[in-house]
């Protein structure tokens, strides 16, 4: 009798449905970002030089700005 009852056909009970759960939703754009580091460094060039003048007195014009490009043999004062 036990075998005969545990092969019976019981009622299927229907399982609930867990409900969804809410999450937070965000819409994302694209676009440009950024990116910034900054570092300490100390700069030099592959070749120092000296420049000197070969005469006496003072230089009253330039025709370099501050800072440019200089190439050998270019003229300086």
């Amino acid at each position: 009798m036990l075998i005969a009852a545990a092969c019976g056909k019981k009622e299927e009970q229907e399982m609930p449905v867990p409900a969804a759960a809410a999450f937070p939703v965000q819409t994302i754009t694209l676009q440009d970002a950024a990116v910034f580091q900054e570092y300490t460094a100390n700069q030099e060039g592959y070749q120092n030089v000296e420049i000197r003048p070969k005469v006496d007195g003072f230089i009253q014009k330039t025709d370099l700005g501050k800072g440019p490009l200089i190439r050998k043999g270019q003229l300086l004062f």
